[in-house]
């Protein structure tokens, strides 16, 4: 039994090659903070012009926040940004978290096991076995005990997680760009404690 862990959703999903392909085509800038990648800068909606895939997305954030996390169905998760990422040989993403959002994700589109594998970080305030200032050791590591854990993203791979939870992505180590595309959930609606502690939230993009 684990009580109060992080939870992390992962599931995959078909991707045509003509998306793809289309999202190849897209226009791409380099990060202006890390300058180390690129992005869709001229488009942060960039989904709404890929409805199909947009709609697939949906589908795994409301398993994820209605079938998962069992949160009330009249409080609705918006999707208020998005944006492809294309990262050439060499090129990595530092550890981050993303700001002014509840539920964020990334959709692995054309990756390899070399191009980049994403890692989350456990905050060094949360202490759900011991404080970080003593390292007992370990035999071995598992979800429970680990400061950090590792995932090798597949094609089709989509991963949402809360956006306090911060994360990079290793080195391109092949001499393939490695697409993905990530994104952004905020709650609306009437978000219900008890009578006087309600909250009416509106997303307006």
């Amino acid at each position: 039994m684990q009580l109060f862990g992080i939870p992390i959703y992962r599931k995959k999903i078909k991707i045509s090659k003509k998306t793809i392909d289309k999202i190849k085509k897209e226009k791409y800038e380099l990060f202006p903070r890390q300058k180390n990648g690129y992005y869709t800068k001229s488009n942060v909606f960039i989904l709404d012009q890929y409805k199909e895939l947009k709609k697939q997305i949906e589908e795994e954030k409301n398993k994820f926040i209605y079938e998962d996390l069992k949160v009330q169905t009249d409080v609705d998760f918006k999707m208020i940004n998005s944006w492809f990422i294309k990262h050439k040989p060499k090129n990595h993403s530092g550890i981050h978290q993303h700001v002014n959002s509840f539920i964020s994700g990334i959709l692995y589109l054309d990756v390899g096991p070399e191009t980049g594998a994403l890692t989350f970080y456990k905050d060094n305030m949360w202490r759900n076995v011991f404080p970080n200032t003593f390292d007992v050791g370990f035999t071995s590591y598992n979800e429970t005990n680990s400061a950090s854990w590792t995932f090798i993203p597949e094609n089709g791979e989509v991963f949402l997680f809360p956006s306090f939870l911060q994360h990079a992505v290793s080195v391109n180590k092949t001499d393939k760009d490695r697409y993905s595309c990530a994104f952004n959930f905020y709650p609306q609606g009437l978000l219900m404690h008890e009578d006087l502690s309600q909250l009416c939230l509106n997303v307006d993009m």
